[in-house]
């Protein structure tokens, strides 16, 4: 890599995008660390205009505007691969989700290749390239990067043009370029609900198996562990573990006293959360039942739909296998079990989000039709 295409600095990177505004599409890349912190730290943006890849230092850069007017350009086909941490990145720098994104491992597992393909197995499959794997753990925040690290970053970014144009024209060739813009807005979608703090109970494991005024506690007390996380820039688990705010909601602790009796030994929190902690579980206590949470119908009522599921399932392979797709890009086994209790157990006579757009004609009509007449 020529030094030449490292952009070290506020002015080189407004020149670059100067340069680059007119271009067809961007490949895109990031290295970063979040490892103890809420808030990822941008390490590296690799970035190819399928002539000259650049290699942008956040490090030294602070003024990332220019960069953001590229990212916002819906002329320009912005090309990732797996985007969902990008995402992070280019929020971080001050951005939004990019216009026009083109993703990857998203396009290939609709044309046959695999779900979830790493971008170093999709090279191989495509370009018979075996690609390095030798800095996938290396310290980003470091500088000077190596020799060895400017190698692997510029070749995070150096197939991806010639990707999108293959992925891209197969898409075409097979009609799904509406499919593909759609689970693109799924997937800047789910990015934008992960940033709503009032949301973030939905996230934490085993929440289906509590009441109403249980899940309100878990609503509360999870929005306010985001707050104090992103204050301290520390992991949410470094506030309070989400087993413990899972028992806090079971046990709805009204005093210090029976807070503590609800986590149990050994579990140490700061004097001034539990204060609060107790504080917010009293307030939803006192809410009424129209401001909490609808209650979630737990998988306990599936299992007598077991087998139902199973077939929904082996329809959703065939079909996949007819439309070589990946099974789990069609309908991974949450979605089939949320049409199931839609249909059979709250006795609702239509398809759930998640199968409306392409999957309905494709597969969401045919699993909703055995339902009804199951």
């Amino acid at each position: 890599m020529d030094l030449a295409y490292l952009v070290h600095s506020n002015n080189e990177l407004k020149s670059l995008c100067t340069k680059l505004k007119t271009s067809r599409y961007l490949a895109l890349d990031t290295e970063f660390e979040r490892s103890r912190t809420f808030f990822v730290r941008p390490a590296l943006v690799q970035m190819s205009d399928g002539k000259s890849t650049y290699l942008l230092d956040p490090l030294n850069i602070d003024n990332w505007i220019p960069f953001i007017r590229l990212l916002n350009d819906s002329n320009i086909t912005k090309i990732l691969h797996s985007a969902s941490e990008d995402l992070d990145v280019f929020e971080r720098l001050g951005g939004s989700p990019p216009a026009n994104l083109f993703d990857t491992q998203i396009a290939a597992s609709m044309l046959g290749y695999g779900y979830s393909i790493s971008y170093r197995a999709l090279v191989r499959k495509l370009f018979d390239v075996d690609l390095p794997k030798s800095e996938t753990r290396s310290n980003w925040l470091r500088r000077p990067l190596s020799r060895a690290q400017l190698d692997y970053a510029r070749m995070d970014v150096d197939y991806l043009p010639s990707i999108y144009d293959r992925l891209n024209m197969n898409l075409h060739n097979r009609g799904r370029k509406e499919w593909i813009r759609e689970e693109y807005s799924r997937l800047v979608n789910r990015h934008r609900d992960n940033q709503n703090v009032e949301l973030a109970y939905c996230r934490i494991g085993r929440n289906t198996r509590l009441g109403r005024r249980a899940s309100g506690v878990l609503r509360a007390v999870a929005a306010w562990r985001e707050h104090e996380a992103k204050k301290r820039d520390c992991p949410r688990n470094y506030v309070v573990r989400d087993n413990q705010l899972l028992k806090i909601a079971k046990s709805l602790p009204t005093s210090l006293e029976e807070l503590e009796k609800s986590l149990g030994d050994g579990v140490t929190l700061p004097g001034g959360d539990r204060t609060v902690i107790v504080r917010i579980v009293n307030r939803v206590l006192e809410l009424d039942d129209t401001q909490l949470p609808n209650p979630h119908v737990t998988s306990g009522d599936l299992r007598e739909h077991g087998q139902t599921i199973k077939n929904l399932r082996d329809v959703v392979t065939k079909t996949a296998q007819s439309f070589e797709i990946a099974p789990e890009l069609l309908a991974h086994r949450r979605a089939l079990e949320d049409l199931v209790r839609e249909v059979l157990v709250k006795n609702r006579r239509h398809l759930t989000d998640y199968f409306g757009g392409w999957r309905a004609s494709v597969v969401g009509e045919r699993l909703l039709e055995l339902l009804l007449s199951s």
